[in-house]
C-alpha cells in the first residue's frame, strides 16, 4: 500500500486549531448538562439528591474514571492491530493520540459526530492512505451497529421487561430504535456498496452542476472503487481480525456500562443485574446521539433519567448516580483529554509517522 503523500507537519494536526470554537463547546457543553441536571433533580426529590451525593463515597469516582479510561487502551490495541493486518505500524502514543482526539471531539460536537472524521484525518496525516483510514475507522462503526441491532433484537422484549413498564420511556426507545435501524440500513447500504456514495453526488451534479464537479466526480468514483477493495480484502482476508477487533468492541462497551454500574450499586447498597443494565445501556446508545447539541450533552442525562427510572425505581437515586456518572466519565474525561492532547501535541513531530509495506 503507498503512502508517499500527506507530507503535512505534523504540528498543524491537532484539535486545538480551533481554540475559540473548542471553548466555546467546552463551555456550552458544562451550561447545558448543569441545565439538564437541575431540571431533573427540580422535579425529582431535591434534598434527597443532594443528600445522597453528600453522604457518596467519592472513591467510586475514581473507579469509575478509571474504568472508563480503559476504552483508551482497547482502542490503541484496535487501531495497531487492524492497521498491522493491512501492513502498516503505528506508533502507540499515535494510536493513542487518535484515541483520545476521536473521543474530545465526539464530546464537543453536535450529536457527538466529529470524531470519526477527525480519527480519519489524522491517521491520513500519518501517512495511512484514507481509503484505508477510512475503511478502519467505518467499519469499526459496522461492527457497533451489528452487535447493537442483534443484541436489541434479541433481548427487546427483555428490555422493555427490565424497565418495569415505564410508559414514557418504553415510548421514547422505541422511536429511538425505529429511526436508528433506518439509519443503521442506510449506513450499512454505503458499507456494503460504497459507490453510493458517487451516485448520489454524481445525482446532485446534475441537479447544481458543482464547479470542477466533473473532475470530482471522477477522482470520486475511483476512490469509491478502491475503498470498496479496501473494506472486501479487510472484511474477506482478515475476517479473523474483524472479529477480534468486534470483541474488542463489545468488552469496551462492557466497560462503559460497568462504570456507571459501580457509580448506581454505591449510591443504592443494592446489588442490580449487570446484564440487564447493559441491554439497556446498547439500546440507548442508539438514542442518545441524536440531540443536536455538542457531545449529545443533555440528551444523554435526560434519555438516561427517563429510562433508567424504570430500571431502579428510585428517580432520586437515578438522578444522583447519573450526575456522578456523566461528571466522571464527561466532563472529567473532557478535562483528561485536553491534558493528553496537549502534551502529545508537544511531542509530536516528524517521527509521528506509521511505517507502511511491511512483510
Amino acid at each position: 500500500m503507498n503512502n508517499n503523500n500527506n507530507n503535512n507537519n505534523n504540528n498543524n494536526d491537532n484539535p486545538f486549531e480551533n481554540k475559540k470554537k473548542y471553548l466555546i463547546n467546552i463551555v456550552l457543553v458544562i451550561i447545558i448538562g448543569l441545565l439538564t441536571n437541575i431540571s431533573m433533580a427540580f422535579f425529582s426529590d431535591f434534598k434527597s439528591i443532594i443528600s445522597i451525593l453528600k453522604n457518596a463515597n467519592y472513591l467510586i469516582v475514581l473507579k469509575a474514571f478509571l474504568i472508563y479510561s480503559l476504552i483508551y487502551l482497547i482502542d490503541v490495541f484496535r487501531t495497531k492491530l487492524v492497521l498491522r493486518s493491512m501492513n502498516f505500524k503505528i506508533k502507540f502514543k499515535d494510536a493513542l493520540y487518535n484515541s483520545v482526539s476521536g473521543y474530545f471531539i465526539a464530546n464537543l460536537t453536535p450529536m457527538a459526530s466529529g470524531g470519526q472524521p477527525y480519527q480519519i484525518y489524522h491517521l491520513t496525516k500519518l501517512g495511512v492512505d484514507s481509503k484505508t483510514s477510512t475503511n478502519i475507522i467505518f467499519s469499526r462503526l459496522i461492527e457497533f451497529l451489528i452487535f447493537s441491532t442483534v443484541t436489541v433484537l434479541i433481548f427487546l422484549k427483555k428490555i422493555l421487561e427490565i424497565m418495569n413498564g415505564e410508559f414514557l420511556g418504553s415510548k421514547v426507545l422505541i422511536i429511538g430504535l425505529i429511526a436508528s435501524m433506518g439509519i443503521t440500513i442506510f449506513i450499512l447500504s454505503i458499507f456494503i456498496n460504497p459507490k453510493i456514495i458517487y451516485r448520489t453526488l454524481h445525482f446532485l451534479n446534475k441537479i447544481f452542476r458543482f464547479k470542477r464537479g466533473k473532475k470530482l466526480l471522477e477522482n470520486l468514483e475511483n476512490w469509491t472503487d478502491e475503498l470498496r477493495e479496501s473494506i472486501s480484502f479487510l472484511w474477506k482476508e482478515r475476517f479473523l481480525i474483524v472479529l477480534i477487533d468486534f470483541a474488542l468492541g463489545v468488552l469496551s462497551a462492557v466497560f462503559q456500562t460497568y462504570a456507571f454500574f459501580v457509580v448506581l450499586t454505591s449510591l443504592t447498597g443494592k446489588n442490580f443485574d449487570f446484564f440487564s443494565l447493559f441491554l439497556i445501556f446498547i439500546l440507548l446508545n442508539f438514542v442518545i446521539y441524536y440531540v443536536p447539541t455538542p457531545g449529545s450533552s443533555g440528551g444523554v442525562e435526560g434519555i438516561y433519567n427517563m429510562v433508567l427510572v424504570g430500571f431502579v425505581g428510585t428517580p432520586h437515586y437515578v438522578t444522583a448516580a447519573i450526575f456522578l456518572w456523566r461528571f466522571t466519565t464527561y466532563y472529567l474525561q473532557i478535562a483528561f483529554q485536553i491534558i493528553v492532547l496537549l502534551i502529545s501535541r508537544r511531542k509530536m513531530n516528524e517521527s509521528s509517522r506509521v511505517d507502511s509495506n511491511l512483510q
